[in-house]
């Protein structure tokens, strides 16, 4: 939590027309910033959840099967991991900063919120 409180010192996160801005503090008018800190304090704390790509052992056959038949119907092969967690500059997501931001966060919500 410690990390968001100090990226809000240095941007602000504003909303308009369903697209996110992230601009920085100092050219956003200061009655703005205070309406947008309010609003952020008033919200619940976030949950972090932690998001594994990996099967487990009771998991495992099932994955396969549908690994095997995605790949036999579609040509489709499995996305090796490294590709996966490469960063991905210029994007934001819920619990991610600019410039640690992979991939499989750009693919996978990370919004915090319960399905």
């Amino acid at each position: 939590m410690a990390a968001i409180r100090e990226a809000r010192r240095q941007k602000i996160t504003l909303v308009i027309d369903d697209v996110m801005w992230a601009l920085p503090r100092n050219i956003v008018k200061p009655e703005i910033a205070a309406q947008v800190d309010r609003e952020f304090d008033a919200r619940p704390q976030a949950r972090r959840r932690d998001v594994s790509f990996t099967f487990s052992q009771e998991e495992q056959p099932y994955a396969t099967s549908i690994v095997r038949e995605i790949e036999a119907t579609y040509g489709y092969e499995h996305l090796p991991p490294e590709i996966g967690n490469v960063a991905v500059p210029d994007v934001e997501t819920g619990f991610r900063r600019f410039g640690e931001a992979r991939l499989y966060d750009c693919l996978f919500s990370d919004s915090g919120r319960d399905p």
